[in-house]
This record gives C-alpha cells, sequence and structure tokens, in this order.
C-alpha cells in the first residue's frame, strides 16, 4: 500500500511530468509605463491545500486569525457531475482602490512604479474602515497590534527579483506574478478574466487579479454559506452617532426658537439650560468615538484625508460643531444677543448639519449596497428628532413657569 498522501501523490506527479510546484524566481518584463504587477490565480490548478495561507502567514508572523491570504471553497452540481472550486484570494491591488479613498490617516499607497496598494502601518490608528470600503474584506485588522494590515506582494521579495511567498509555496502553481497594461485590463480583459463566482461588482475597485476558470461551471455556492459570523461590537460608535444627532436636533430647536424670539413671535427667551443641553451630547459623544480606535491616542490624525474619506470629514465637521456649540452656550452666558449670536449660531448648525451628512455617507460605501441608499442619510437626520423634542419639552416648561 502506498504511503503518498493525495497532496504528495499530487506534488510528485507534477515532478514528474516537468510541471513546476512553486515559481521563486520572477520571470516577467520590467515595467513599462501604464503596467503594474498583479496576481494571476488558476482555480483549474488549486488543490486547496492552504500552503499559500500558511506560507503568507508565517513570513509575516501573522496570528492565524489574521491570513492576508484566504482559500475559501465553493462546491457546485448533482451528483455525479459536481465540481469543488477553490480561490485563494489576497489584496487585488485595485487601479481604484476604494480603501485608499476611505483611509483618515492616508495610510494608503498606491506605488507609481509598481501598482502595489502598501499599508503604511505606522500611521494607522486601527479605526477599521478601510475594512468597509474594500468589496473583498481584504484588510484584517490585527488586534495584538491594533491596526489594520495587508497584503503588499511581498513587496520588498519583487524588489531583489522573487516572488511572494504565496507563489513559492504553491505546490501546484496556481499562483503567479505577472504585469498588466492598467487601461488595456479595464477596457478589454477585466469584466471577462477579473471575474470570479460571488466576487463583487469588478467596476466598484477595478481589481487586477487575473482568474483561470473551470470550463461549463454549475451554478456554485460558498461551502460555508450557512455559517454567519457576527461583525465586531461598535457600542462607541453607536454612542457617538445618536448622541451628535440629538445634539444638532437639540440645536436646530434652540435656533429656530432664538430666530423667531428675535422676530418679535411670542416665543419663551431661550436660556442658557438649553444651550447647554443642546451642547452637551455632543461634546460627550464625539470623544466617545475614539474608544473603538485600536491606537486612540493618534485619533486627532483621523481629520488628515479630507479630500477623500467622509470619516475625515465627519471628524471636522462634527468637532467644528461642538467647539462653536461651545461658543454659544458661551455667548448666552455672557448675554450677548442680536445678529452676532445669530451668526454664530447659523455657522454651527451649518456644521452640525455638514457632520451628520458627512456621518450618513461614512456608511453609504459602494462595498456595502445595504447600505449605500438615500434612506441611511434620513434615518440619521431623523434620530435628531429626540433633541428637538428635549429642547421644546424644556421650552414648554420654560413658559409654564413663567405664565
Amino acid at each position: 500500500m502506498s504511503s503518498e498522501t493525495p497532496l504528495t501523490s499530487f506534488i510528485n506527479h507534477k515532478a514528474g511530468t516537468g510541471m513546476q510546484c512553486g515559481n521563486y524566481s520572477i520571470e516577467i518584463p520590467e515595467l513599462k509605463e501604464g503596467e503594474q504587477y498583479r496576481f494571476h490565480f488558476d482555480a483549474t490548478a488549486c488543490v486547496g491545500c492552504h500552503c499559500c495561507e500558511a506560507a503568507c502567514n508565517e513570513l509575516q508572523n501573522n496570528p492565524a486569525d489574521v491570513k492576508w491570504r484566504r482559500v475559501g471553497e465553493m462546491e457546485g452540481g448533482e451528483f455525479p457531475n459536481v465540481l469543488q472550486f477553490f480561490n485563494s484570494m489576497s489584496c487585488n491591488h485595485c487601479i481604484d482602490p476604494e480603501c485608499l479613498r476611505g483611509c483618515p490617516t492616508n495610510s494608503y499607497v498606491k506605488f507609481e512604479d509598481s501598482g502595489i496598494v502598501w499599508h503604511d502601518d505606522d500611521t494607522c490608528i486601527g479605526c477599521q474602515y478601510c475594512t468597509w470600503n474594500c468589496p473583498y474584506e481584504v484588510p484584517v485588522m490585527n488586534y495584538d497590534r491594533g491596526i489594520v494590515t495587508k497584503c503588499d506582494m511581498c513587496h520588498d521579495k519583487l524588489a531583489v527579483g522573487e516572488t511572494p511567498a504565496c507563489v513559492q509555496a504553491c505546490p501546484a502553481g496556481a499562483i503567479e506574478i505577472e504585469v498588466v497594461h492598467k487601461e488595456k485590463w479595464i477596457k478589454y480583459g477585466m469584466e471577462k478574466e477579473g471575474v470570479a463566482p460571488h466576487l463583487p461588482d469588478v467596476s466598484i475597485t477595478k481589481p487586477t487579479t487575473r482568474y483561470t476558470l473551470p470550463k461549463n461551471m454549475p451554478e456554485l455556492k460558498p461551502a460555508d454559506e450557512r455559517l454567519l459570523k457576527p461583525a465586531h461590537a461598535e457600542l462607541p460608535l453607536v454612542f457617538m452617532t445618536v448622541l451628535t444627532q440629538v445634539s444638532l436636533g437639540a440645536f436646530l430647536a434652540l435656533f429656530l426658537g432664538q430666530l423667531l424670539f428675535s422676530l418679535g413671535f411670542n416665543l419663551p427667551k431661550p436660556t442658557l439650560v438649553m444651550a447647554i443641553m443642546a451642547f452637551i451630547p455632543s461634546a460627550v459623544g464625539l470623544p466617545l468615538s475614539a474608544l473603538h480606535l485600536g491606537r486612540p491616542i493618534l485619533a486627532m490624525t483621523a481629520m488628515k484625508n479630507w479630500q477623500t474619506s467622509w470619516l475625515s470629514r465627519e471628524a471636522i465637521a462634527l468637532g467644528a460643531y461642538t467647539g462653536l456649540g461651545s461658543m454659544v452656550a458661551g455667548m448666552y452666558f455672557l448675554e450677548i444677543k442680536g445678529f452676532l449670536l445669530l451668526l454664530v449660531m447659523s455657522i454651527t448648525l451649518a456644521m452640525g448639519i455638514f457632520g451628520i451628512y458627512a456621518q450618513s455617507m461614512i456608511y453609504r460605501v459602494k462595498a456595502r449596497p445595504a447600505w449605500n441608499r438615500k434612506s441611511t442619510t434620513k434615518r440619521f437626520f431623523g434620530s435628531g428628532y429626540v433633541g428637538f423634542l428635549l429642547i421644546a419639552i424644556l421650552t414648554k416648561k420654560v413658559r409654564y413657569i413663567i405664565s
């Protein structure tokens, strides 16, 4: 009886036929203008051994639950014509990476010379917003380090003419490094060779990975489709979003009350207590948001990428709103009235409205179609009615006391 396992038998068969098992040297031409590196995955060769996962984790010294490359399994067909399908995926080093656009700290860089999407661990605050933005769920949180990490295509190996660890470890030669011309790929190849079963729409990020798939594939289902993975708890964010929305609703009521009172309407005069009640929820909620970060001490750096990140815009706008809200409370304390008070209140309200809008846009990402709806924004603003009612009730009590 043979002592060979199915895997060693397969490897020996490959070696006996002269076929390559893993590739150490990089035999591709130098990059020209408009080109970048990419992965090629041959699903017809993959045997689902997970050697690529193990090699990647060993090289990067990652814990078992932090995988920069994952092997997924699918199955389909009817007996005896069944198909077992494996997909080994790491970062697709997209042409238009959403992780880069969404990161509030500019911790993602797409190298111009190689096209590799690289993550700067030193500047990452562990907000995990990139894990929402990436439709392939490639970035993964390393809780031991308090930051997000991801595949960098072993760019240090490529620099010295070696292939990545996953390519070297694959016994079937199912993973390769190739050169792709970005414009030609988008125009001619991406919709045909850039897709695989159960992957997101390629137009979201324009991934560069090329797939070789089996012919005449039946309808496939993920082998683990019945296993539900709960998302990580985000209680600090829950409190922050609710409290800032309540604060904006309260401030809107305060502003309208002050405006109508200034115009001569028969309403109770807004008071310092009302201003404080409108300001306090945001002052309490905003700092709470830092508690969900892997590195809370770097929370202020979340304002860096205001050009493209809605998270940065939210941090700036709500930070300004909270600061201006404290100024308005101070103006009530000093009894500053008239046009100046209404001007400062108008600016404060505008910053708050934009802040809550930005807050809703954080969730309206292309990678999450169920969230990316106008109703999401409406619900974020809708929560403000609690604060509005709070000020309205307080105003009614003031009127009752006066009368």
